[in-house]
């Protein structure tokens, strides 16, 4: 009921509203909609790049997980930034992502979640890893009780708002030889 009190709040906000999106609670053992989630992640824009950061993408879970993210988003680049493997322990990427390798540092304790939409870049900090979604039976539910904080641009750490230009940047040159 907490998701759904949330998701109204939301959803009552007008679409060509300035204002800051409002946090999202997800509550343990409901169901999730990952399609549903992503489209309100991305403020409903049409997406053309994901930038999700997170120092630990290592096991088959958060695997599991990042490519039934990437499922969400099958017609754009996405970019995963983590640390170089751990004990052998390789991310394995979605067709349509690419890893770049961050040092670890204060900065990059956080997981965010950017979304380079057509009109607007929309940026997320949350308290959970991958591992919120749990697939069970063909069908995804939420595992703890993590929280999406929306953040302006300015608050993101220098190495997101430097990967945030370098990718705009990428596509914008790919717009040009189209």
């Amino acid at each position: 009921k907490a998701y759904w009190h949330t998701a109204a709040l939301a959803d009552l906000t007008p679409s060509n509203s300035k204002k800051l999106h409002l946090p999202i609670n997800l509550v343990e053992g409901d169901t999730l909609d990952l399609t549903k989630l992503m489209q309100q992640l991305s403020g409903g824009e049409h997406v053309k790049s994901v930038i999700y950061s997170d120092r630990y993408v290592h096991t088959s879970r958060q695997n599991r997980n990042l490519a039934a993210v990437a499922r969400c988003f099958s017609y754009v680049q996405g970019q995963l930034l983590t640390l170089a493997a751990q004990k052998g322990k390789e991310a394995i990427l979605p067709a349509n992502w690419q890893k770049r390798i961050i040092e670890k540092r204060n900065e990059n304790h956080g997981r965010f979640w950017i979304f380079i939409g057509q009109n607007q870049v929309t940026c997320w900090e949350c308290t959970s890893g991958l591992d919120f979604i749990k697939e069970q039976e063909g069908s995804y539910f939420i595992d703890g009780y993590p929280t999406f904080i929306p953040k302006e641009r300015s608050e993101l750490p220098q190495f997101l708002q430097q990967q945030l230009r370098r990718t705009a940047g990428e596509l914008q040159s790919m717009e040009v030889v189209e």
